[in-house]
């Protein structure tokens, strides 16, 4: 590590009897935890202080109020999470299931209009990684939208466009069991686990088709998708589709998924 100094972002949360609650302002939580601070000063050093072998400036201590949200999620049944707080600019939310279970989200927008921005990661931290899907402006032709994750840990960050009284979405998740499914015989129909939902980066489907002979062909119709043709220097944000014959390719297409009416 090279010499300087490094800011440090922490999340404190304070759980309270209804009793206490007007009691506990944000200016007594920051002179509390600026005394508690000062017995670890350094002595003749007025604005240092020595606390776990880190070296804490105290003149740029500050506490800032934020929308955090954490749920856990056991039961397969949906669960309703609490809104945001439409007095904070942002919020996030952490979601978690038990170990070997998904999470799924369900979104629904509430209001006709709007300049919100909800981002779902695949992570308990927000990466373009792990970035699932973005969503944006109460979109009218994805009233409800259901995102999916591979794992037990998902994040959920809202960033507001504008004030509203009201709140402009709604969120709700369930958890299940990972599933790993395989579908052997003839098939008329095929479909992609959840769908319509979205899914989390690096998820593959494979499907193999065989026909009588080569004098056959085969014709593929896609439903809830339109495709475009892959360039070199455009990357597939809702799922890529390789159609090949035996080993080799034939078409890279990106899919985006249609409205659902």
């Amino acid at each position: 590590y090279r010499e300087g100094s490094v800011v440090a972002h922490f999340w404190l949360i304070l759980s309270l009897p209804s009793s206490h609650v007007e009691k506990v302002t944000m200016q007594r939580v920051n002179e509390s935890l600026w005394r508690a601070l000062q017995s670890f000063g350094e002595r003749g050093v007025e604005d240092r202080a020595d606390c776990c072998s880190y070296l804490l400036l105290l003149s740029s201590f500050s506490i800032t109020g934020y929308c955090y949200r954490y749920q856990s999620v056991i039961s397969p049944g949906r669960v309703v999470l609490r809104g945001p707080n439409t007095q904070r600019s942002s919020c996030l939310w952490h979601l978690r299931a038990p170990v070997g279970s998904q999470l799924e989200l369900r979104v629904e927008w509430l209001l006709p209009e709007c300049r919100d921005r909800l981002a779902v990661y695949d992570s308990l931290a927000p990466a373009d990684s792990t970035l699932i899907t973005s969503l944006y402006g109460c979109s009218r032709h994805e009233q409800v939208v259901q995102v999916l994750s591979s794992a037990d840990w998902m994040t959920v960050v809202w960033k507001q466009g504008q004030y509203n009284y009201k709140d402009p979405f709604s969120l709700s998740a369930q958890c299940s069991e990972l599933l790993y499914v395989r579908k052997d015989g003839i098939q008329g129909t095929l479909q992609t686990p959840f769908y319509p939902s979205y899914y989390p980066p690096d998820t593959n489907c494979t499907w193999h088709f065989t026909v009588p002979s080569a004098e056959y062909g085969l014709t593929l119709e896609y439903e809830g998708y339109y495709l475009s043709r892959a360039s070199y220097t455009q990357a597939c944000t809702q799922g890529q589709w390789l159609i090949q014959n035996r080993r080799q390719a034939l078409i890279l297409t990106c899919a985006r998924q249609t409205p659902q009416w």
